[in-house]
């Protein structure tokens, strides 16, 4: 038994890389998204880089992550990542999910994983704060938010390529409220899990990918 043993996140092994600390709901959304060796994948809202060193990974360090995040300070924080982890097929953009991306004119993607901002009270166990810092309006806000950003990303989607849309809330207006205005606006897309398939085998919701679509 250890005596005063020092937090998990600073014994050396982490920094030399051979582990990463991410809860199992987090670890869901990148199998769910099943990147393959040699795919183009765009990891929207990416930062820290848990899930974008998690697809690289899963991908052999074979393909290209292009890892979007809105300020120099996150795309760091991915960059570390991938340093620490020894992973090469990861590429950093500066740019916002909602707008039209600084990336060549005909580029798109295999995969696409909108892991978008939200309320996260999925979290509550660890943040119980929320309760008090979030409101009604501020779930209207993001809301607003995510299908802003789910409507742009889908445009850089290749025909039969997959979006998964990936929240850490709980709340309809944020989860199954826009994936069903999307649904309803982009008939190209068809739904391939629903949400109930999560509930059926006991996934948690506090990481909750409910929305891998493929395009038509």
């Amino acid at each position: 038994m250890l005596k005063d043993p020092p937090p998990v996140s600073e014994l050396p092994s982490l920094k030399e890389g051979l582990y990463v600390i991410q809860d199992e709901a987090s670890q869901l959304v990148t199998a769910i998204l099943d990147p393959k060796p040699g795919e183009k994948i765009l990891d929207a809202c990416a930062a820290p880089g848990s899930k974008t060193t998690h697809m690289a990974q899963r991908m052999g360090n074979e393909g290209e992550i292009f890892a979007l995040d809105l300020t120099t300070e996150k795309l760091r924080l991915i960059e570390e990542a991938c340093l620490r982890l020894n992973v090469k097929n990861v590429k950093v953009v500066k740019g916002d999910a909602r707008r039209l991306l600084p990336l060549s004119k005909d580029l798109t993607f295999d995969r696409i994983l909108a892991d978008v901002p939200c309320s996260g009270f999925g979290t509550l166990r660890r943040n119980p704060d929320l309760k008090w810092r979030k409101n009604e309006e501020d779930i209207r806000r993001l809301s607003a938010v995510q299908a802003s950003i789910l409507n742009n990303l889908s445009d850089y989607l290749k025909k039969g390529g997959i979006l998964v849309y990936s929240t850490c809330t709980i709340f309809h207006e944020e989860n199954e409220d826009v994936i069903e205005a999307f649904l309803k606006s982009h008939p190209e897309f068809a739904l391939m899990i629903s949400p109930k398939f999560f509930l059926k085998n006991a996934v948690p919701w506090s990481k909750k990918a409910t929305s891998r679509r493929s395009r038509k």
